[in-house]
């Protein structure tokens, strides 16, 4: 119900990306400021001005992001790196993290302000093993986008539908639609009498399996020390 839910949406993925390059993404940058850049950039700030910033993976800025990103949010101005124009950010910020910021927080490496600042309305989006009952409709919604996408008409038999409600999806909704489409593509029929896991084929199984037997290995070398 935002004013700027009709403006553009723009995403940046903070994870595994440096402070040099996630200000440059966001703030922009005046031509010849940095080698290489010889013209000015626009930062997804100013792509987003009137519509939504979403900040996927926030629990990954460090404490000068973190700093960056208040000052924005209590001014809501900023400044593109190499000029001394300050510029206003009318936008609505949607943050995104799978760590948990409270603990973050205890912890000193997210800042308090930050977090009582960003978190006016939040979601907590359950794990798939903590939603079961909504496969059937997600197993229906990709196979109808694979059909769509590769001219095939694949669904799955009752039996291996059963199977899925055993599995505990560490890698949640995408872990299932690439378990899906794995057996889409090894089925040599348009129904799906048999998944991966099921046969040993599972190459997220094994190698969970594989870390557990690591793991379990260095206890017990550790133990004999």
């Amino acid at each position: 119900q935002s004013q700027n839910k009709q403006g553009p949406f723009i995403k940046v993925c903070c994870e595994h990306i440096s402070d040099e390059q996630l200000m440059l993404d966001l703030f922009g940058c005046e031509a010849d400021f940095l080698p290489g850049i010889t013209q000015s950039r626009s930062g997804r700030i100013s792509q987003a001005i009137g519509g939504t910033l979403f900040l996927s993976e926030i629990g990954h800025f460090s404490l000068a992001m973190q700093s960056r990103l208040l000052r924005i949010l209590q001014e809501q101005k900023y400044e593109p790196l190499g000029s001394s124009h300050v510029e206003s950010s009318n936008i609505r910020i949607i943050c995104a993290s799978e760590k948990n910021l409270e603990t973050l927080v205890l912890q000193e490496r997210f800042l308090p302000e930050l977090y009582y600042r960003i978190h006016v309305a939040s979601i907590v989006l359950p794990s798939l093993r903590e939603r079961a009952e909504d496969l059937p409709d997600l197993v229906r919604y990709f196979f109808e986008r694979y059909n769509k996408e590769n001219g095939k008409n694949i669904s799955i038999a009752r039996d291996a539908m059963e199977h899925l409600y055993s599995c505990d999806w560490p890698g949640n909704v995408r872990d299932l639609e690439n378990c899906l489409e794995h057996a889409a593509l090894l089925s040599k029929s348009d129904v799906i009498q048999q998944l991966p896991c099921a046969t040993g084929q599972c190459i997220r199984r094994r190698l969970s399996q594989s870390i557990q037997q690591t793991e379990a290995l260095s206890a017990s070398i550790n133990g004999l020390l």
